[in-house]
């Protein structure tokens, strides 16, 4: 069960603001050392002139104050505040090596491979072997905290610290318009390739930001347009997808080997005590997977989930579908009821292929309540008034009907719906009993 310290209202829907804060605080991470004197001289230019000119009488003194005041507000504003014009694309280059694109060799190795989704051009890794650890010994796999891995990628982006400063505030605004959002929050990313025999994993302390702009963009070609009529490309796909050979024999990058931020996303199927398979639509304000049906709690693992009283696997996985979960069934604002989920089981992991690679667990969890006690979050998922958001389960041959019934429709389906639907299936398939609890 998630930690009852982090007990708290369901969170409101954020909406951005217009100065872009965020983005100036991530950008101060990853520029050079002389942007930053530039940057923390242009706020100086801005704060002690004001506290001269409100101080000293209105002479030289206080003229140049003004004058150094105005320069600090149009450096910081033209610099990290002007929305550049910049267009994100799909690149046909990516798209059409997703279909042949094909696991790392050390993921080969532990049983991997893509399952392509054709109506979607997209894909996703999965193993069997993997699987079957999780399900067994998640309990039993170690975490192994790296604190220089994350170092490693802000050099590397360093080199183009002006083109993502850019690239970001851009996103802010696209995003600022379409209702949707974007703000940056302390995530957890994975370093090891999860296997049959894994014991221990590493993980790194990363962020919503720097997903962004490695795994997010690596399939995107970025242009900004100037006062010419030629575009200039500040970002190529098909230099930034991270895999090995990409105009022969396309392979995937292991994780430590990618430089990518890859948090890791944590999704789970709920069933009600009645038994009914809740699935969500996603709302106008995610980012990912807008207007597609969704995991009942689908995310990503924060920092905060991490309990360092029990370093596990499963301790930390399911503290993050939990979480998701009970923040996608609560209105916006309301008090948390914790005592909506009786218990929650891994299921599975996969790779999102069409997101760099992006790493996520599966699971599924028993609710102790039924459909009616259960009021979504409307900010993060669309109104069920509208849409069918429960499905039969009240016996495991229900559940496989149903399952069945929404593979059929992958168009409907985000990434990692479609996961967690064929982990489940496969499950049932060869280790029923592990999903008794849910019948129970």
């Amino acid at each position: 069960m998630y930690k009852k310290s982090h007990q708290k209202k369901s969170p409101h829907y954020r909406k951005l603001c217009l100065i872009p804060f965020s983005v100036i605080f991530f950008n101060f991470k990853i520029i050079s050392f002389l942007s930053k004197i530039r940057l923390i001289a242009s706020i100086f230019c801005i704060i002690l002139p004001g506290i001269i000119g409100f101080l000293a009488p209105i002479n030289w003194i206080w003229f140049f104050s003004f004058s150094g005041f105005l320069f600090g507000c149009y450096d910081l504003y033209y610099t990290y505040i002007k929305n550049k014009n910049i267009c994100f694309t799909e690149s046909f280059q990516v798209q059409d090596i997703l279909e042949i694109v094909k696991p790392s060799y050390e993921e080969q190795m532990a049983g991997y491979r893509s399952v392509f989704i054709p109506e979607k051009n997209d894909c996703f890794f999965i193993s069997e072997k993997a699987n079957e650890n999780i399900i067994k010994n998640s309990r039993k796999i170690k975490l192994i905290f790296n604190r220089k891995h994350k170092n490693k990628i802000i050099k590397k982006l360093q080199g183009e610290s002006q083109n993502y400063r850019d690239i970001l505030l851009c996103k802010y605004y696209e995003s600022r318009r379409q209702g949707r959002m974007f703000f940056d929050e302390k995530k957890i990313s994975l370093l090891t390739t999860i296997s049959g025999t894994t014991t221990s994993v590493e993980i790194f302390e990363s962020s919503y930001f720097l997903s962004f702009i490695t795994n997010d963009l690596s399939t995107l070609n970025v242009e900004k347009y100037n006062d010419t009529l030629e575009p200039t490309l500040l970002q190529s796909a098909a230099k930034n997808f991270p895999c090995h050979d990409f105009d022969n024999n396309p392979k995937m990058k292991a994780f430590k080997g990618s430089l990518m931020s890859n948090h890791i996303g944590s999704n789970t199927l709920a069933i009600t005590r009645s038994g009914r398979l809740i699935i969500w639509r996603q709302g106008r304000s995610a980012q990912r997977s807008t207007g597609l049906l969704a995991p009942t709690g689908s995310g990503s693992l924060d920092i905060k989930d991490l309990d360092y009283k029990h370093l596990n696997l499963e301790s930390l996985v399911i503290a993050g579908m939990e979480r998701e979960l009970l923040e996608e069934c609560h209105k916006s604002g309301d008090f948390i009821n914790w005592s909506l989920i009786e218990k929650t089981k891994l299921i599975g992991f996969y790779r999102w292929i069409g997101k760099g690679g992006l790493p996520g667990f599966l699971g599924v969890t028993k609710l102790a309540v039924d459909i009616e006690d259960i009021l979504p979050n409307i900010s993060e998922v669309d109104n069920p008034k509208y849409i069918q958001t429960d499905y039969p389960a009240d016996d495991i041959e229900s559940l496989r009907n149903t399952i069945n019934f929404l593979l059929k429709k992958p168009r409907m389906l985000s990434v990692p719906l479609h996961a967690n639907l064929y982990s489940l299936i496969r499950v049932i398939y060869k280790t029923p009993q592990h999903l008794n609890f849910l019948f129970d």
